[in-house]
């Protein structure tokens, strides 16, 4: 069992602003925060689908139901509006690059206010996160049916989450295997190492009496590193993750 208290935690979590369509102007200590079903997105769809450029649309060709291919264009072109506003250029003329585990950023060139962002796609929600200056990572979970929760844990949870995870009830294992799950995605995309990290080489736990957790990492307590877990709409669970440099 870890012991927060004994723990130094990071600097307070920035200042949430949540916002619907167009963001407000973002400045140093706040994270601004877009959660969205798909259906509300698809008012601009067509403006979305006219900004993505031919890589994007491409890789929305490659799906095989059409449908994911429409949603993913939809989150992309999403995306770039919002960007294009922090950013005052033209959506279309953002350009990316990925590290080596594929996460983009904003090239260096067209981002000198060191814009931070991080988006996340659930059934038919969608979650994007913007800051500046701070790593950030954000993932939204449908809750749906699991058959083998138990065995998923294991692959999930580290030794001592496994120990958290059999004290449950029964009957609280599943919503919190999807507590754990979104707030693990949240950290490893702030990251920016993808599941190469481990996801058992990571401790964050599935205490509820907070919505703010440290992280430990193959054992050591990240100092500079916080989780929170976010308001949702029901049947999701939504968390982000920030490093404070």
């Amino acid at each position: 069992m870890q012991h927060y208290a004994e723990f130094p935690m990071a600097d307070e979590f920035p200042e949430i602003i949540r916002f619907s369509t167009a963001p407000p102007p973002l400045v140093p200590g706040q994270m601004h925060l877009m959660v969205a079903a798909l259906d509300e997105l698809a008012e601009n769809r067509d403006r979305a689908n006219a900004v993505i450029d031919a890589q994007e649309h491409a890789r929305a060709n490659r799906f095989i139901d059409s449908r994911h291919g429409d949603n993913f264009r939809l989150v992309r072109g999403t995306l770039r509006l919002c960007l294009a506003d922090y950013l005052k250029r033209p959506a279309e003329t953002i350009q990316f690059v990925a590290n080596k585990y594929g996460k983009p950023e904003i090239v260096p060139e067209q981002n000198q206010q060191a814009l931070q962002f991080n988006l996340s796609h659930s059934h038919r929600m969608t979650a994007f996160s913007y800051i500046l200056g701070k790593s950030v990572g954000i993932d939204i979970e449908f809750i749906k049916p699991l058959k083998n929760i138990s065995g998923l844990a294991q692959h999930v949870c580290s030794a001592e989450e496994l120990e958290e995870f059999y004290a449950l009830e029964d009957t609280q294992q599943h919503d919190a295997f999807f507590r754990l799950w979104t707030r693990k995605e949240a950290f490893i995309k702030a990251k920016g190492q993808g599941l190469s990290m481990g996801l058992r080489s990571i401790y964050i736990g599935f205490d509820t009496s907070t919505s703010l957790h440290p992280v430990q990492y193959q054992g050591n307590w990240l100092a500079n590193w916080l989780v929170k877990d976010l308001d949702c709409q029901a049947n999701y669970k939504l968390a982000a993750a920030v490093e404070n440099l």
